[in-house]
């Protein structure tokens, strides 16, 4: 079963009647090999329960690097907001048994624990589920909510975006959750039944609202349907050389290529440099800090995303559920071509949002622009329903 444990600390940003707060737990993967560092932004009142919005990281991404996009979120839908470490990611730890956790920081047990896994979309999905549930029972607690509510007698709903990577994940995600993709019952060896039961128990349970998709390609990259740029081929070599330690300032200069995509024209504008170096610090000295600082979950996370393909079920995505594309005009990792990809095959119900001069990292250079049009479309959910 998920679930989030019971160590609790919550850090509040006001006494209004609806509670902002951010918690830090942990979830168990459905499969009980994984701890997932959990972390909880929002507001949450007894008289009406709103979808939770589930925040997915692209590659390489821990929870708290989204810095202050889910408390903007969340003050401004009243919505709580979810964010986690995922598997070889962050401080998430891999547990021998289910009552062991063995330490996650042997790169030798961490690679076998990830490849024996094989960290697919269907592994991350089936986590990506596991979070959710586990945080609706958890904000539900923090309501003040029990079993014999109302609100917990009806099918739960929760809104999934994800950035790059994350977008990926969130397709796929909201793929199994709408019964438009069938994969998870063909996981083979990664999932016994016991798992299996769990996802249909998830599937039954919880509903999706609407999906958001920024940065992030209907066809796994850089293998996508479109040829790979100079700058992508680059941006996916960017941790080629990133080691458990700062030799000689590998790490450093691994994290500088992998923000180099914010571009020239980009750091131009006064005061950008200074962002990107901020960046870049903040990124190696949190990796420095986590459990995880080796490179093999970010391998496993990039051979997953090669493999990805949403050409199957995406249009059933499309059919189910409403969606939001957000995309820089310039992006140079994956250009807007894959942005009219996915608005095309979503369809109908499909919104499109282009930010013409922002480039890969759209939601931390364009961040105000990016809460506010996802705030927006999250309110019309609201409003529709």
């Amino acid at each position: 079963m998920c679930s989030i444990a019971s160590r609790r600390r919550y850090r509040h940003f006001s006494n209004n009647s609806a509670t902002s707060f951010i918690k830090h737990s942990t979830t168990l993967t459905l499969d009980g090999k994984w701890e997932l560092p959990t972390f909880i932004h929002g507001a949450t009142t007894k008289s009406k329960v709103k979808p939770l919005l589930l925040l997915l990281s692209g590659w390489t991404g821990a929870g708290l690097d989204w810095g202050s996009i889910p408390r903007m979120i969340a003050a401004k839908t009243q919505r709580c907001v979810v964010t986690y470490d995922a598997r070889g990611i962050g401080n998430s730890q891999r547990r021998g048994k289910r009552d062991v956790v063995v330490d996650g920081d042997d790169d030798d047990e961490l690679h076998a624990a990830l490849t024996s896994l094989d960290l697919s979309m269907d592994v991350m999905a089936m986590d990506a589920m596991a979070v959710a549930r586990a945080s609706m029972i958890e904000i539900a607690n923090i309501g003040g909510r029990n079993n014999d509510d109302e609100s917990n007698n009806k099918q739960q709903k929760v809104s999934i975006a994800g950035v790059s990577m994350g977008g990926m994940v969130a397709m796929h995600t909201a793929g199994w959750m709408t019964n438009s993709n069938k994969s998870f019952t063909m996981m083979g060896g990664s999932s016994d039944a016991t798992t299996i039961s769990e996802i249909h128990e998830i599937i039954d349970s919880i509903g999706v609202e609407s999906m958001v998709l920024i940065s992030s390609t209907a066809g796994g990259f850089p293998t996508g349907r479109h040829s790979a740029t100079a700058k992508q081929e680059e941006f996916f070599r960017a941790f080629d050389d990133w080691s458990d330690g700062d030799v000689q300032g590998l790490n450093r200069s691994c994290a500088e290529m992998f923000f180099s995509v914010l571009g020239d024209d980009f750091l131009k504008k006064p005061g950008r440099s200074k962002l990107r170096n901020k960046l870049v610090d903040s990124f190696v000295s949190s990796r420095n800090d986590f459990i995880n600082k080796g490179k093999v979950g970010i391998n496993a996370q990039l051979e997953a995303l090669r493999r990805f393909d949403s050409d199957l079920y995406l249009p059933c995505v499309g059919r189910a559920l409403p969606s939001l594309v957000i995309h820089g005009g310039s992006d140079q990792v994956l250009p807007r071509e894959n942005a009219t990809d996915l608005h095309a095959m979503l369809g109908g119900t499909s919104n499109i949002m282009i930010l013409p001069d922002a480039d890969h990292h759209c939601w931390i250079t364009h961040g105000h622009e990016v809460v506010s049009r996802v705030s927006a479309f999250l309110k019309e959910q609201e409003d529709f329903h």
